[in-house]
């Protein structure tokens, strides 16, 4: 115990605070070593099921929403237009990733920990901090990004096309930020509802208007339409991030410490950086390679796919808080409990979407048009990718909240370079299926190597049929 909470006083300096702020955090310190607290941070069993009944709930509603938003758009556009339209989003969303450089992640530490500590000087600063590096960094990205396709090119998709998506870099990583801020405060709702349910409301109904005006929609159109509803609900997430933060600082001055954040951020921007590459960059080489239209079949059946993780985000995104949270409290049981909880709470439901993607994925991609159902081998390939991601576990937040985020960035670049490798040589070879196959044989592997680093490093059995009995402290 004593060991931990010395590598824990590593990352805070208290010389950079005031004796009020040192006060408070200590009177923090002693409420989690003792289980006190929990009210404030609502670890308890029931709360772990409100919250992830609300994630999984929003997100159900956001897939239906962005789903059937696309296939609407799909056939408004045709699959040539709509798979330039993809092409260029995925291109801005990997450009924009490494924007937020690493708050995306960090804030999952700093957030719920500095809230829990009742160090409400940090937690401001940390708040303001991470809005203000990717309005920044964003900006800065895509002037310099849209000059150099100007000058070489854009390959598959127009200039204006890609212009138009690039200028989006800002809005797309603010939005995942003050996502993740949200989520840091505990408030589900607050963070899903906007990204997840009203942003692809919104395209869809200015997409449908600009049809209704122009009489039919280009990539291009689209595009700019998109980024309307993108700045609307990045504007009503500052409002939500404002108020959350606003309630717990109290008038409290700022405190920066840029240091530490700096030293815990940029490992996880690698990590995360090279995690957009899987995840991203097969669109991008199946356009490339395969051409927009290919681009556009197979980032519907990816994202069809990604149905049977869904349940895997849903909650991951309750559990993130909770396991910094728990962490730097010393509550090591409740932390173990509370993980393999989550594993069996997701796998079997996960199992059964997959299934239900195999037998149905077919008319499930018709619904785009006749040329989608193309996609349905990939479809196949890349859930049972997903699927064996579920399997293992939170392990990546487990590493990355705990402080061994670094091993986690190496263990995720030597899985990118094999998954790259494989987008190079199975895309020309087998097409759309050996993009799917390429980024499962990456995702199984990365959860199988962080698994066996997480017994290791932290002793934490990640398993789908035994679950620790429930520490008393989690039972309010």
């Amino acid at each position: 115990m004593a060991g931990r909470r010395r590598s824990h006083l590593r990352y805070q300096p208290a010389h950079s605070l005031g004796a009020s702020e040192r006060r408070r955090r200590e009177s923090a310190g002693r409420a989690a070593s003792t289980g006190g607290g929990r009210s404030k941070v609502g670890l308890g069993r029931h709360s772990l099921t409100r919250q992830a009944s609300a994630a999984f709930g929003i997100q159900t509603a956001g897939i239906g929403a962005r789903y059937f938003g696309l296939a609407l758009i799909a056939r408004w556009m045709g699959a040539g237009a709509f798979g330039a339209y993809t092409y260029a989003l995925n291109l801005a969303q990997l450009i924009a990733n490494p924007c937020d450089l690493g708050g995306t992640s960090s804030g999952l530490r700093f957030v719920p920990q500095y809230e829990a500590e009742e160090s409400y000087g940090l937690l401001g600063g940390v708040v303001r901090t991470l809005q203000l590096v990717p309005l920044v960094v964003g900006t800065v990205v895509a002037l310099v990004s849209i000059a150099i396709f100007a000058i070489v090119g854009t390959g598959v998709v127009s200039f204006t096309a890609a212009a138009l998506a690039l200028v989006t870099i800002p809005l797309l990583i603010l939005s995942d930020v003050q996502t993740t801020v949200t989520r840091g405060f505990h408030n589900i709702v607050g963070a899903f509802g906007p990204p997840l349910l009203l942003q692809p409301l919104l395209v869809t109904a200015t997409v449908g208007i600009g049809l209704l005006a122009f009489g039919k929609i280009t990539a291009e159109q689209a595009l700019w339409l998109t980024g309307i509803a993108t700045a609307v609900v990045v504007v009503i997430q500052t409002a939500i991030v404002w108020r959350v933060s606003h309630q717990r600082r109290s008038g409290t001055a700022r405190v920066y410490t840029p240091r530490l954040w700096a030293r815990v951020s940029f490992p996880m921007l690698i990590t995360n950086a090279v995690q957009q590459v899987s995840q991203r960059l097969d669109v991008v080489m199946v356009g490339v390679f395969l051409g927009a239209k290919s681009a556009g079949i197979y980032a519907v059946a990816f994202r069809t796919a990604g149905l049977a993780s869904s349940l895997q985000f849903a909650m991951n995104s309750t559990v993130a808080p909770r396991i910094s949270a728990l962490h730097y409290g010393n509550r090591r049981e409740e932390l173990q409990w509370t993980v393999a909880r989550a594993v069996r709470w997701i796998f079997f439901p996960s199992l059964a979407i997959t299934i239900g993607l195999v037998a149905f994925g077919r008319p499930i991609l018709s619904i785009f048009g006749h040329p989608f159902v193309a996609g349905w081998s990939a479809l196949v390939v890349y859930s049972f990718g997903q699927l064996g991601s579920v399997s293992a576990g939170p392990v990546g937040l487990l590493l990355n909240l705990t402080g061994h985020h670094r091993t986690i960035t190496l263990i995720t670049a030597v899985c990118a370079a094999i998954t790259l490798a494989g987008y190079v040589v199975l895309i020309p070879a087998t097409g759309m299926v050996g993009a799917a196959t390429a980024n499962a044989v990456g995702v199984v592997i990365k959860n199988a190597w962080l698994r066996i680093i997480v017994r290791k490093r932290l002793g934490y059995r990640i398993t789908l049929f035994r679950t620790p009995k429930p520490p008393a402290a989690s039972l309010g």
